[in-house]
């Protein structure tokens, strides 16, 4: 169980009652992953797609640099 007095945002508890916007994908705010309560969200709006996003991200930073090519082991 969460404690909702440890939820907070820039340093301010949330409050039960209070309403918040939060972004999740489309297939977690239709409650996949038994994710039901985002169902129930008011003033719902639907973005861009991770897909967009991406091309966008890469658009306006190419060329992307790989990360770090040394972060998986092979352990015999």
């Amino acid at each position: 169980m969460i404690d909702i007095s440890s939820i907070k945002i820039n340093d301010t508890s949330i409050s039960p009652s209070g309403l918040y916007r939060v972004t999740v994908n489309n297939r977690m705010a239709e409650g996949s992953y038994n994710l039901f309560v985002l169902k129930e969200g008011v003033n719902r709006t639907e973005g861009s797609l991770v897909r967009d996003a991406l091309v966008n991200y890469l658009a306006a930073f190419s060329p992307v640099a790989p990360g770090p090519m040394n972060r998986i082991a092979v352990v015999k």
